[in-house]
């Protein structure tokens, strides 16, 4: 037994050492943007809406990059299924939550894409800048469905975890209310990706560091849309219309668990 962890041991240390450089890399890459390149745009005669859409697009190109890199150190693997459906504008793109760069995944692929974010991001000098210059939508603000459901019918895209925080393996899979009553606010179909991460690793409560063996194997799978006509076109009150369409879309993901 000695003998089998002394073997393993290098191998344990450039797992922690590749796992180190891929998160640096991530925070200075935001700390850079955020102090340089994202203040330039407020010096161009640019308008609020064209200034977030480049600052978008510049996310979007960049996170594939952040990907790789994180392929060619052995610390991911990532597959995608039915990821040219992300491509189109104007969606409410809905997944779960089971590790740390679940968002970066999906900014990579969805277009011109909003997303709802923790107000902490707002202050953390990594990520303020990148997050502002994004106009993404902070999670504790009062009017959170208004703005969402604005976002959508501009034709932006927008990304939101409905469980809240990031999926507890140990604990029953639950939505929270907020995605139904967004698509019903904007009256917008949902597009549910069901995201998988073999093994468990990036949770919440998990340190970084915490590496196995095993490159983690993610997969994202975009699931045909959840049509909301069938909700609105009912006489049902809107507390139960939002009950009813929360529960249908956890049992996209129950079935595809």
């Amino acid at each position: 037994m000695t003998e089998h962890v002394g073997d393993d041991a290098p191998f344990l240390s450039t797992k922690v050492l590749c796992t180190a450089l891929g998160f640096t890399v991530f925070g200075a890459a935001g700390l850079v943007l955020s102090v340089t390149v994202f203040p330039l745009l407020y010096l161009l005669p640019l308008g609020s809406r064209r200034r977030v859409q480049w600052a978008r697009s510049l996310l979007q190109g960049l996170f594939p990059s952040y990907i790789g890199l994180m392929e060619k150190l052995r610390l991911i693997r990532v597959r995608t299924t039915g990821a040219e459906a992300l491509d189109e504008s104007g969606q409410l793109i809905v997944a779960n939550h089971p590790s740390l760069l679940d968002v970066v995944y999906l900014i990579a692929l969805a277009r011109n894409a909003n997303c709802v974010v923790k107000t902490s991001l707002f202050y953390n000098p990594f990520t303020a800048g990148v997050v502002r210059a994004a106009g993404y939508i902070r999670n504790d603000s009062a009017d959170l469905v208004e703005e969402c459901a604005a976002a959508l019918l501009s034709g932006e895209s927008l990304i939101i975890f409905p469980e809240g925080t990031r999926t507890d393996p140990d604990r029953p899979f639950k939505f929270l209310r907020g995605a139904a009553n967004i698509a019903l606010q904007a009256g917008t179909d949902i597009r549910p990706v069901v995201i998988r991460c073999k093994p468990a690793r990036l949770m919440k409560h998990q340190a970084w560091h915490e590496m196995s063996k095993e490159t983690l194997e993610v997969t994202l799978t975009v699931c045909p849309p959840l049509r909301i006509g069938p909700y609105t076109d009912s006489n049902d009150p809107r507390p139960r219309m939002s009950r009813r369409l929360t529960r249908d879309l956890e049992n996209i993901y129950l079935g595809n668990q």
